[in-house]
């Protein structure tokens, strides 16, 4: 009786190193757009920063658009609350 072993040697290919560089990619691609999320929100809460400084009056005569005028009141709601926070205690 003979006996049958089953033998398998795995040898790496430039097809797997491929792959792996593939995925390495992707990922690093994924990673690179996601930073860019990361700073373009961190740009547009400055902006808004900048910009609550200035009256309702004077964003709307240089054409800011109800969206920026809409998130620059949250900001300065935000600051409001957390000024009246901090004096409360």
């Amino acid at each position: 009786m003979h006996s049958h072993t089953l033998n398998y040697e795995y040898r790496s290919t430039w097809s797997d190193f491929a792959v792996v560089r593939n995925a390495a990619g992707f990922i690093g691609r994924a990673c690179a757009a996601w930073w860019q999320g990361i700073v373009a929100r961190r740009a547009y809460e400055h902006t808004l920063e900048q910009l609550s400084r200035y009256d309702d009056h004077l964003l709307r005569d240089i054409g800011a658009p109800p969206a920026i005028l809409r998130d620059v009141q949250i900001v300065r709601e935000i600051a409001r609350s957390r000024r009246a926070r901090w004096l409360s205690v």
